[in-house]
């Protein structure tokens, strides 16, 4: 399998944003430094924008609009991918973590319906402190919790796990492999405090742990 240095992900965007913002512009420019520093390096590289369409309950963005714009600032993307697509990988994520490290626990969510939720036991701390915000395999609503499905994401750019329809390629003339020696995800500072920290104790969790040294940031 083909590999560049580093798979690139930059200018994160939610389906209900309908405007091109601030945010992606910081993102652009800081990836626009990045880049020019991977060039003297020799170092190769993809450019990835990964498309919030999991969580937003409603949509505004218009992607070929979206794209225009990344244009027009100078940094169009290799591939663009959806993130409700990596749902299809979330169980087999969940069959990674041993059995020990992630418990069950039954909630009562109306007098005469319950559920089980699976939750993640972090390293540093016991089932019994484990509370109902830190569902972080499934959330009370039955759906995946994003941490789960930035793993798969991660993996996924790093070749360890295959999973299909995820992305497509856009009209760049020339074609670049999509997976990555490493992975450097530019992000904004919200995402530092507790999102990555869950990705990385989930990772860490399973047979995986390794890739964690493949995978930076940069916050901004």
């Amino acid at each position: 399998m083909k590999k560049v240095d580093y798979n690139i992900e930059y200018a994160h965007i939610s389906t209900d944003q309908p405007r091109f913002s601030l945010e992606q512009k910081k993102s652009i420019r800081i990836t626009k430094e990045i880049i020019k520093k991977f060039k003297k390096q020799k170092k190769t590289y993809t450019l990835t924008v990964l498309v919030d369409d999991y969580l937003p309950s409603y949509s505004c963005l218009d992607i070929g609009h979206f794209l225009l714009k990344l244009r027009e600032n100078g940094l169009f993307p290799d591939y663009i991918a959806y993130e409700h697509r990596l749902t299809s990988t979330a169980e087999l994520i969940l069959e990674m973590i041993p059995k020990e490290k992630k418990a069950i626990r039954k909630i009562e969510k109306e007098v005469s319906h319950s559920k089980d939720v699976i939750f993640f036991i972090p390293p540093h701390k016991k089932f019994d402190e484990i509370g109902l915000t830190e569902t972080y395999f499934l959330n009370y609503e039955a759906r995946y919790d994003t941490s789960i499905l930035m793993v798969a994401w991660y993996l996924f750019r790093l070749g360890v796990i295959d999973i299909p329809d995820v992305f497509r390629r856009t009209a760049s003339i020339k074609s670049k492999p999509f997976v990555g020696k490493k992975i450097l995800n530019i992000l904004p500072e919200k995402h530092k405090r507790e999102k990555e920290k869950q990705v990385k104790d989930l990772l860490k969790a399973t047979n995986f742990s390794s890739k964690i040294k493949n995978i930076e940031y940069k916050f901004f």
